[in-house]
C-alpha cells in the first residue's frame, strides 16, 4: 500500500536494493523503446523490485516520445506499505536534465498480490492532480506483484504467464 508523504538515477547503483538491477534496467530501456503500455512498464521495472521483502516506490521519467530517461528510488517502506513523497517526486521530475514530460509511478507488493489498496487509489488521484498542476502528465501508477501487476491507467489486474 503506497501512501503520500509530506533519487537518484537508476544508473547510480546506490539507489537500488540490487546493484545489478541498474544495468538491467538501462539495457531493458534501450531494447524496449517507448513505454507504450503497462505491460511494457512491468517488463522494464520488475527487476528493480524482484525479491524485495519490503515495498519500494520508484518514479520513472519519460520524454515526449515516452522513452525512458531515468528511474529514481523514492522511498523504502516495510512489508505492507511505503510512503511516496509527492513534493520530492515533482521536484525531481521538474529538475531532471532529460526534458521529461511523463511520470510513471511504480511500487511493489512483496506479498505477491498486486491489487491496489484504497490508499493506493488516493495516492494516484493526488499525484495525478499534482502532476497536472505542474505541467506534467501521470502516465500510470503500476503496482508490481509476483507474476502480476495492476495498472491504474488501464484499471486492470494483469497476470504474467511464462
Amino acid at each position: 500500500m503506497a501512501t503520500p508523504a509530506g533519487n537518484r538515477s537508476a544508473r547510480d547503483c546506490g539507489c537500488l536494493h540490487d546493484p545489478g538491477a541498474a544495468a538491467k534496467l538501462s539495457a531493458r530501456a534501450r531494447a524496449l523503446g517507448p513505454v507504450a503500455n503497462s505491460a511494457a512498464a512491468y517488463w522494464l521495472l520488475e527487476p528493480l523490485v524482484s525479491g524485495s521483502p519490503i515495498e519500494l516506490a520508484h518514479v520513472t521519467l519519460l520524454d515526449d516520445g515516452a522513452h525512458w530517461r531515468t528511474t529514481r528510488l523514492l522511498s523504502r517502506g516495510d512489508r505492507t506499505s511505503v510512503e511516496v513523497p509527492i513534493d520530492r517526486l515533482l521536484q525531481d521530475a521538474l529538475r531532471a536534465d532529460c526534458s521529461c514530460r511523463y511520470v510513471l509511478l511504480s511500487h511493489n507488493h512483496p506479498a505477491g498480490w498486486a491489487w491496489p489498496s484504497e490508499a493506493d487509489g488516493e495516492l494516484t488521484a493526488d499525484l495525478d492532480r499534482a502532476c497536472f498542476d505542474s505541467g506534467l502528465y501521470l502516465l500510470d501508477h503500476v503496482i508490481l506483484g509476483r507474476q502480476e501487476f495492476f495498472s491504474f491507467r488501464e484499471g486492470t489486474l494483469w497476470t504474467i504467464r511464462s
